[in-house]
C-alpha cells in the first residue's frame, strides 16, 4: 500500500444507537511482511504452513468449518493467523439497527463494526461491518445476546478477510467467513455431542437441541427452551455441584460430555466466545 487512504471512525449515542459523529481518519500504509514481493510470498507460504500444522493438533474443527463441502475459515482462523502479524481485531460499536420504521428489518437486528489495528504502531489496518438478525431463525430470534455477540464475529471475519484472503486462498480455504454461511457445519470433531441432533447447523443450535435429563423445572428441556438467566443458573450448579463419575461408570463418559455441553452453551449465551461483552457498544481504542 504506497497511498495514504482515509477511514470513517463513527461514534454512535450509547442510549439511541445513533451515529452522532463520523470521523475521518488518516490511514497510514503498514508492513507486515516485506516490500519485496518474492519475500512476501515466502513468509506467507511459511505461516500457512505453520498455521495448518498447529490446527491439526489443536483440532481442525475448532479453525476450520466445512460447508456444502467446501472449508471456511472460522473466526479462530482468522485471529490466530492475524497473531504472528501483530494484528489484532478491536471493537469500535455494536448496536441494534432495527428500531426505526425505515431501517428495513423486520425482526431484531444488530450490527457490530471491527476495526483492525497495527499492535506496533497503533495504527488501524482495515475494518469490517457484520449483521445478525432475528429473522435467521434459532438462537438468533431467541436470545438478544446470541445475535448482538454474531454479528460483532461476522465483524471480525469481513475485516481480516480483505487484507488477509490470500492466506486463507494458500491454506486451500475459501476466503468468506465462515459464520456468513448458511448453515455452518464445523469438520467431525474427534467426540461425537451428547446426542445426536444433526450436523447441519450451527454449533448453538446443535447444542440448544440437547434435551436436560435432570433438574427440578427444566428436567426434559432443551436447551434452547430453558430461559437464559435459568440456564446460566443451571451451568452454574454444573460447574460447583456436578461430578460426571458419580454412579455406574458406564455413564461416566456421557456424563463428562454433557457436562462439556452445557459449559459450552453458557458460554455462547454469555458471548465469552470473543471475550467481549456484547452489551457495549462503543469500545475506544
Amino acid at each position: 500500500m504506497n497511498q495514504k487512504a482515509l477511514a470513517e471512525r463513527e461514534t454512535v449515542n450509547k442510549e439511541t444507537g445513533e451515529i452522532e459523529k463520523v470521523e475521518r481518519t488518516e490511514l497510514v500504509p503498514v508492513e507486515i511482511f516485506s516490500s519485496d514481493p518474492s519475500e512476501t510470498l515466502l513468509k506467507m507460504r511459511k505461516l500457512v504452513k505453520m498455521m495448518d500444522e498447529m490446527t491439526h493438533d489443536a483440532g481442525r474443527e475448532k479453525f476450520v468449518a466445512k460447508i456444502q463441502g467446501k472449508d471456511y475459515p472460522l473466526v479462530t482462523w482468522w485471529t490466530t493467523i492475524a497473531l504472528p502479524l501483530q494484528l489484532m481485531a478491536v471493537l469500535r460499536w455494536t448496536k441494534r439497527i432495527d428500531t426505526t420504521p425505515d431501517s428495513g428489518f423486520k425482526k431484531e437486528t444488530w450490527q457490530s463494526r471491527v476495526e483492525v489495528v497495527h499492535t506496533p504502531t497503533g495504527q488501524v489496518f482495515s475494518a469490517g461491518e457484520g449483521i445478525c438478525s432475528a429473522d435467521e431463525g434459532g438462537m438468533f430470534a431467541q436470545r438478544s445476546s446470541a445475535c448482538s455477540a454474531m454479528s460483532h464475529t461476522r465483524a471480525i471475519g469481513r475485516a481480516f478477510r480483505g487484507p488477509l484472503a490470500g492466506l486463507a486462498a494458500f491454506a486451500g480455504l475459501a476466503a468468506t467467513p465462515a459464520e456468513e454461511m448458511p448453515g455452518a457445519e464445523r469438520s467431525q470433531p474427534a467426540k461425537k455431542p451428547a446426542q445426536d441432533v444433526g450436523t447441519d447447523l450451527t454449533e448453538m443450535e446443535r447444542l440448544g437441541k440437547i434435551v436436560i435429563p435432570f433438574g427440578n423445572d427444566i428436567k426434559g428441556k432443551k436447551f434452547d427452551e430453558v430461559n437464559e438467566d435459568e440456564f446460566l443458573k443451571f451451568a452454574e450448579w454444573i460447574t460447583e455441584s456436578y461430578d460426571p463419575e458419580q454412579g455406574d461408570a458406564k455413564w461416566h463418559d456421557k456424563n463428562r460430555r454433557f457436562k462439556a455441553d452445557v459449559l459450552r452453551f453458557a458460554e455462547l449465551l454469555r458471548g465469552d466466545d470473543e471475550g467481549f461483552d456484547p452489551t457495549d457498544e462503543e469500545i475506544p481504542i
